[in-house]
């Protein structure tokens, strides 16, 4: 049959015949204004192409500014493209601009390029499905775009199945040699598979295994109840070394943190209250073994009931059996104490020992078991050093009293007095102190003299830190005092308060407890 050609009253101006390579047609319909080819039926097909060449298509159209192709249809479908194969295959259809849809695909659907959505995408929210390879693949070169989104009022939002494969793969490379951060959900192995950290703003639940590190661990993890294993959680590192908590701790519940094959290090947490760091269950609320260290804070102890140790409730109870108990240092005072203080044993004082009544307190030598007995010790606006003793005079009313050597390099501006026992005499002294010695003269022979002989500390520390007998306060403990209560003030005028008015600022509840036991102390003497 004969090639059909119909031609209106203006040409288009295309010549199939001239193009490289030419054009060839089954029907060619040319028009300048109007439509080429118009096809039309009541109940049939308007426009039907055949092409057994596989490489010819059966329909085809081409325009520079226009539209191709236009099907348009009232109540069937615009375009029905429908593919056999044949053998019993599957035939996979497409129905463009149905009465209900702009498209129906029956089958997969394939594209080189993007495809654009400004609607809906109806597909129970996305489902993606692979027997190998990645069930849904999204990728926008918009910074403002996502490249997958779903949304759902009640089912899913995003959906991905693979068989062999991984269901969803998120991949971020901020290049520039930076770290390339990685999610694989439902891998082959795995639930979900993150390489990189993982930050969760809301509550993360696990009802499985947690694994960290290289390898998951071998023992199952409860959180908030979810399980009953007795290890509750378990850490293992690359070399094998497996760190958990358990559940009980010897028959009592609790919690026991260490290390496999290590006998330190452990933290237990009984149900009881008590916690323990060493090798042995706690028996105190707080049992440590080994070294406790607030490198960068205040470590603070109240106790506000009776305790068993000394039949008084101590905050801090400290003992070493082979050191020192409580060591403190510090640039302007290693240890402040508000209230009474009890030293029992030597005190060792390489400085300046300042107080505001120095006394002396002894079981009373009359009756020590029911009795004290203090004495004041002697105050002076100088450091002195008091020697005495007694001596006999020769038969010409002379004595030569000898001192030990260190009197006279430790002493200056001696002063002396003499006493005359039994009976009256001039004494004096005849020679001062020179060559560890001085010399009285002008008593009777035979005679008992008491002597007293009183230096002023002359020694390099005394020389180096002279006595300032009277000084101004600073003047931001100016108004406060040293004893608030002898001149009718409470602790909050003491210096004491001044100096660390931050700390009780700080801690308010602590300062007021200790205001209260140095009152009540100040109050029982």
């Amino acid at each position: 049959m004969a090639s059909l050609i119909g031609l209106d009253s203006t040409s288009s101006g295309f010549d199939p015949g001239l193009q490289d390579p030419p054009v060839t047609f089954g029907v060619w319909g040319d028009s300048g204004d109007a439509d080429g080819v118009i096809g039309s039926s009541n109940t049939g097909v308007g426009v039907f192409g055949r092409s057994i060449d596989t490489a010819a298509a059966a329909v085809r159209g081409s325009s520079e500014n226009g539209t191709g192709v236009e099907a348009t249809s009232v109540g069937g479908m615009a375009l029905h493209a429908r593919r056999d194969p044949g053998g019993g295959a599957a035939v996979t259809e497409a129905f463009l601009a149905t009465p209900s849809l702009a498209a129906d695909f029956r089958g997969d659907v394939a594209t080189t390029g993007a495809v654009r959505v400004n609607g809906r995408l109806d597909a129970a929210g996305v489902v993606g499905s692979s027997d190998s390879g990645v069930g849904v693949l999204g990728q926008s070169v918009d910074s403002a775009a996502t490249a997958v989104k779903g949304s759902s009022d009640q089912g899913t939002g995003v959906e991905a199945t693979s068989a062999g494969g991984t269901a969803l793969h998120a991949r971020r490379d901020p290049g520039g040699g930076a770290a390339v951060t990685e999610a694989f959900l439902a891998t082959p192995s795995l639930a979900a598979d993150f390489r990189g950290d993982v930050a969760a703003t809301g509550v993360v639940l696990l009802g499985g295994r947690l694994g960290v590190g290289s390898t998951a661990p071998r023992n199952a993890v409860g959180i908030r109840g979810v399980g009953d294993a007795e290890e509750l959680l378990s850490f293992e590192d690359s070399s094998g070394t497996r760190w958990h908590v358990n559940q009980k701790l010897g028959g009592q519940s609790g919690l026991n943190f260490a290390e496999t094959g290590v006998a330190d290090g452990r933290l237990y947490l009984q149900a009881g209250g008590n916690v323990g760091i060493g090798t042995t269950a706690p028996v105190a609320k707080l049992e440590v073994e080994g070294d406790v260290r607030v490198p960068h804070g205040q470590l603070f102890v109240t106790n506000d009931k009776p305790a068993a140790p000394f039949g008084v409730a101590n905050a801090v109870c400290a003992t070493s059996t082979n050191g020192t108990a409580v060591f403190a240092s510090g640039p302007t005072a290693a240890i402040a104490a508000i209230g009474p203080s009890q030293f029992t044993g030597n005190v060792e004082v390489s400085g300046t020992f300042t107080a505001g009544d120095k006394q002396c307190l002894i079981d009373s030598p009359s009756d020590p078991e029911n009795k004290t007995l203090t004495h004041a010790c002697i105050e002076s606006d100088e450091r002195f050093n008091i020697y005495s003793g007694n001596v006999v005079l020769d038969g010409n009313g002379e004595a030569r009293v000898a001192l030990p050597q260190w009197v006279a390099a430790f002493n200056t501006d001696f002063r002396y007095q003499l006493t005359c026992i039994g009976q009256a005499a001039p004494v004096y002294v005849a020679q001062e102190v020179s060559d560890d010695a001085f010399s009285i003269a002008g008593g009777a022979a035979d005679m008992k003299v008491s002597w007293q002989l009183t230096g002023v500390r002359n020694d390099a520390w005394a020389r180096a830190n002279p006595l300032v007998v009277e000084r101004e306060k600073p003047d931001d403990e100016k108004g406060f005092f040293l004893h608030p209560e002898a001149f009718g003030q409470d602790l909050t005028r003491h210096t004491q308060y001044k100096r660390y008015e931050h700390m009780i600022r700080g801690y308010p509840r602590q300062a007021e407890q200790v205001m209260r036991t140095y009152d009540a102390a100040r109050k029982s003497r």
